[in-house]
């Protein structure tokens, strides 16, 4: 059981920093988009 918590915890911290990752990548392409359009 304790495996198991630990193993989902990792999981969920991936995911957060996943989530994390696409968000800064979508910022740099909508700036990127902006900037190009000026």
């Amino acid at each position: 059981m304790d495996w198991f918590a630990r193993r989902t915890r990792s999981f969920a911290r991936a995911d957060l920093l996943r989530v994390i990752v696409d968000r800064m990548y979508a910022v740099q392409r909508t700036r990127g988009d902006i900037e190009g359009h000026r």
